[in-house]
């Protein structure tokens, strides 16, 4: 989808994108700024044999050379796996929790940061669950 919008200084931009349904494919979206465009992706986590998982990943990508990039996902997880609150594996973040499975456990959540990125090359970030105390 393409919108056409002004921009001023200072205003924050969002890029949403829908991650792709099949397992290890990554998913793009361009954003285009006065003429400079910059890259988002995300990857598919592939699936894994094991039954109980409690970290999951996703992978940004930008085709140049960006510091504190901000970002915002959304992340899924099977019932039971995260009974508190998700954290990222990375400082400059926030989780928020919209929905819970009924069991108490996270089913939906929101995550929010700055990252450093490097030209081509993914920045994996983890999100882990946190048991409640």
């Amino acid at each position: 989808m393409t919108a056409n919008s002004t921009v001023n200084n200072n205003d924050a931009v969002s890029v949403r994108l829908v991650s792709a349904g099949t397992n290890g494919a990554q998913t793009c979206a361009t954003l285009t700024i006065g003429g400079v465009s910059g890259q988002f992706c995300v990857t598919t986590q592939a699936g894994t044999t094991s039954s109980i998982s409690t970290t999951n990943s996703f992978a940004l990508t930008s085709p140049t050379n960006q510091t504190m990039a901000p970002f915002t996902v959304g992340l899924g997880f099977k019932k039971g796996d995260v009974p508190g609150t998700p954290v990222l594996s990375i400082p400059d973040q926030q989780v928020i929790v919209m929905r819970r499975w009924n069991d108490g456990s996270v089913k939906h959540a929101i995550a929010s940061g700055h990252v450093s990125l490097s030209a081509n090359s993914p920045k994996t970030i983890s999100a882990t669950g946190i048991h409640r105390r």
